[in-house]
């Protein structure tokens, strides 16, 4: 008889780890190319800067949720995050951490 289970994360060939640290270093990747197209200007170039400013940040924050799981997932407390970032320990806390598996808030809460 057939083993019908759905593989789970123990199954998966990369550490939690691991992933996450991919998951950092993709986004960087992504911010990095975003970031590159204010350096070049050419005729009937035509920026939006504010919009433009805006995706950066949306795209920063994502690097930033995306460092704590890593930072998290290394050992570190949240009491250690919380004062990294300057923030509170509760600031800090799961509600605005992503997993490292899909890249989506783990809270319900709409980013």
């Amino acid at each position: 008889m057939e083993d019908k289970t759905e593989p789970t994360y123990e199954d998966a060939p990369y550490t939690e780890l691991a992933l996450a640290q991919l998951a950092l270093a993709a986004t960087a990747q992504e911010l990095a190319d975003f970031l590159m197209e204010f350096v070049v200007v050419w005729r009937g170039w035509h920026r939006r800067p504010v919009e433009d400013a805006a995706r950066f940040v949306r795209r920063a924050q994502e690097f930033l949720d995306r460092a704590v799981i890593v930072e998290k997932v290394s050992g570190a407390s949240w009491e250690d995050i919380g004062d990294t970032l300057e923030i509170t320990r509760q600031s800090a806390t799961p509600s605005s951490a992503r997993s490292p598996r899909s890249g989506r808030r783990r809270s319900s809460a709409r980013s």
